[in-house]
């Protein structure tokens, strides 16, 4: 397995469970943003949860507390080790109590602390495109039934950049391609109007 990534089926047990709290504790934060992201894009419902939490309403006091509240029940032990790459020392932090992890809610609380811990330089994002084409719809009807039938529902979430708006290149080529397509249909229909 690679050092940086973390592969567990869609319900974790607990040994994945406290694996990937190991992990999240042991791997740059941008890995651990973009494995909530992931998560939350499979479907996990305890990512989905965090993640839309993050996104909707930032960091308030209460998420806070609720995270104090959970990562302080979790027992770890940390290790200093030799790493054999760079021949220094690193933290090697351990779950020896399986109870202390049960259930995913607090492998992604954990992995939310560890974001916040971080400076919040990772921030979460969701996909702007079901947003935009709402707002794009509302200026040109001719829209209005391809956004309502969910053509454009993309609501993944990343990590990206203060600027990003988009999960992919993809969603904000969709949206330009029909803002533009809209544009010129109008400009079409105001130019057979005037003959």
């Amino acid at each position: 397995m690679e050092k940086n990534s973390y592969q567990v089926s869609e319900e974790l047990d607990g040994r994945d469970r406290i694996g990937l709290v190991v992990w999240a504790m042991n791997v740059p934060e941008r890995k651990v943003a973009e494995s909530l992201a992931k998560f939350a894009n499979e479907g996990n419902e305890s990512a989905l949860r965090w993640a839309k939490r993050l996104v909707d309403h930032g960091v308030t006091d209460t998420m806070r507390s609720e995270l104090v509240r959970i990562v302080g029940r979790v027992k770890f032990r940390s290790q200093m080790k030799l790493d054999s790459e760079t021949g220094g020392f690193v933290w090697n932090y351990t779950i020896p109590l399986a109870k202390s992890v049960e259930d995913d809610y607090v492998v992604f609380a954990f992995m939310v602390a560890r974001l916040l811990d971080s400076s919040g330089a990772f921030s979460i994002k969701q996909c702007a495109l079901p947003t935009d084409m709402k707002k794009l719809a509302k200026k040109y009807p001719s829209l209005r039934e391809k956004v309502r039938t969910g053509k454009y529902d993309c609501k993944n979430f990343f990590v990206g950049n203060a600027k990003a708006r988009y999960c992919h290149d993809n969603c904000g080529a969709r949206f330009r391609i029909a803002e533009r397509r809209c544009r010129d249909k109008a400009n079409q229909m105001l130019g057979n109007q005037m003959l």
